[in-house]
């Protein structure tokens, strides 16, 4: 610690009673921190995180003017910067999650507009969170899961990729229920370290996965492995979903536990149950509905499942 003594401002350095021996002035004293690699590498994952959500709003855009600046703004930082900040303040761990999210996020991007193919994306994921240490820590196994499901939303929402890169269309169903998988037995791992923090969102992307699994069986895309199952995937969509919602009432967390709740009672619908979900949309219904669109934009239920419920509110 460096102390430096002023005439100005700061702390006054004596709390005498005389006068004289101030000579008309007062002495300060102000301390100046020394700056450490630990406060760099602070500042540098700050970094890393504002280059991930831009390039979240590069894809949301389909805008990929941006990427190459993004690129050469992250390669010192990346190559250089993190890991020597890293490995001086003991902290590797959290830099290569922060690096592994912002590979994720850019290869989502690339890949959303047309800039790498499919394959490219799946190895960058798979290379993204190869430590070895992965395995003990419950943020990166969500983190990996959340990748997993941005890639297969990705796939969804970009339409043509099949005719444009002549991909067979049962492949796209295969990359997505692999990786779903895998995102489950992810989320899995997470909720029994002891580590892990907001269980409620761990069995929410639970209830997600297995629901996402259970709508590659519906028509149009009718994926055999999902029809056949889909009875036992409801099911398990709905245990997780019910597990969300005890988890988000022992953190006393209302907003997640109705989303939760309001999650199972659509699946219950799916499984020819709709009493709950309409109980649900009857008594809060600007809040449900919020969430039920929510669903149909992250590929949860199909439109039609929506306007069915929204109409069915209005009455």
């Amino acid at each position: 610690m460096t102390t430096t003594v002023t005439e100005d401002q700061g702390l006054p350095l004596s709390a005498g009673n005389s006068t004289s021996n101030i000579a008309g002035q007062e002495q300060w004293a102000s301390i100046v921190e020394p700056i450490t690699k630990s406060n760099l590498l602070d500042t540098v994952i700050a970094q890393i995180h504002t280059l991930t959500d831009m390039c979240g709003l590069m894809a949301n855009e389909n805008n990929n003017g941006g990427l190459p600046w993004i690129e050469e703004r992250s390669r010192d930082i990346l190559q250089n910067k993190l890991a020597e900040y890293a490995t001086a303040s003991g902290r590797t761990t959290e830099a290569s999650m922060a690096r592994a999210n912002f590979i994720c996020a850019y290869v989502d991007a690339s890949f959303r507009v047309g800039g790498i193919d499919l394959s490219t994306y799946e190895q960058e994921v798979d290379n993204a969170f190869s430590m070895s240490d992965l395995v003990n820590s419950a943020r990166g196994l969500c983190d990996r899961a959340d990748a997993l499901l941005a890639l297969c939303s990705s796939v969804r929402a970009t339409v043509a990729y099949a005719e444009l890169q002549e991909v067979d269309a049962n492949r796209l169903n295969i990359i997505q229920w692999k990786a779903l998988s895998r995102a489950l037995s992810d989320l899995k791992a997470a909720s029994t370290l002891p580590d892990a923090q907001n269980l409620s969102l761990i069995h929410m992307r639970r209830g997600d996965c297995e629901l996402l699994r259970y709508r590659l069986g519906e028509v149009p895309i009718s994926y055999e492995p999902a029809r056949s199952n889909a009875a036992m995937l409801l099911r398990n969509a709905e245990v997780y979903y019910r597990g969300a919602a005890g988890a988000a009432l022992a953190d006393r967390s209302q907003s997640a536990e109705f989303e939760a709740r309001l999650k199972g009672s659509a699946v219950s619908m799916l499984g020819a149950n709709s009493e709950e979900l309409s109980a649900m949309v009857n008594n809060d219904n600007e809040e449900a509905l919020l969430v039920m669109e929510e669903m149909r934009d992250e590929g949860l239920i199909a439109d039609q499942f929506f306007q069915t419920v929204r109409k069915g509110a209005s009455k």
